[in-house]
């Protein structure tokens, strides 16, 4: 019986280590008036290596995540916990072509967003 035991409690332990983060999307896009697409949860590191941005500071050239949005950024890196899903989210292409599309980073707990950072809008 303790063989059993132990290899239930390492499969359970070993199931929550490697699980990957899930996000229910229906659910966080009930949240959005407008028709929104939503990527697959993102890490952290990822969006930073993708949005580098080289900003003109006062000391030179200067290359950091979101460039003059860091700021804003680095509030949702504080935000974040373990278990939260963040997701890139833009709105449909007809709003773009009514000129008011939009599109960014959603933090989301419990599928729900508790962050937003809109990098791009028209």
């Amino acid at each position: 019986m303790k063989n059993n035991y132990f290899f239930l409690v390492l499969f359970f332990w070993s199931s929550l280590a490697f699980s990957s983060v899930t996000c229910d999307t229906d659910k966080v896009k009930s949240y959005f008036d407008l028709e929104v697409t939503l990527s697959e949860p993102q890490s952290i590191q990822a969006v930073e290596k993708k949005e580098t941005v080289k900003i003109d500071t006062e000391n030179g050239m200067k290359v950091i995540p979101f460039g003059r949005l860091n700021a804003e950024w680095n509030t949702l890196k504080d935000m974040h916990k373990d278990g939260d899903c963040l997701l890139f989210i833009r709105t449909s292409d007809a709003t773009w072509k009514a000129f008011h599309g939009w599109e960014g980073y959603i933090l989301i707990r419990d599928n729900e967003p508790i962050f937003g950072l809109i990098t791009s809008l028209n």
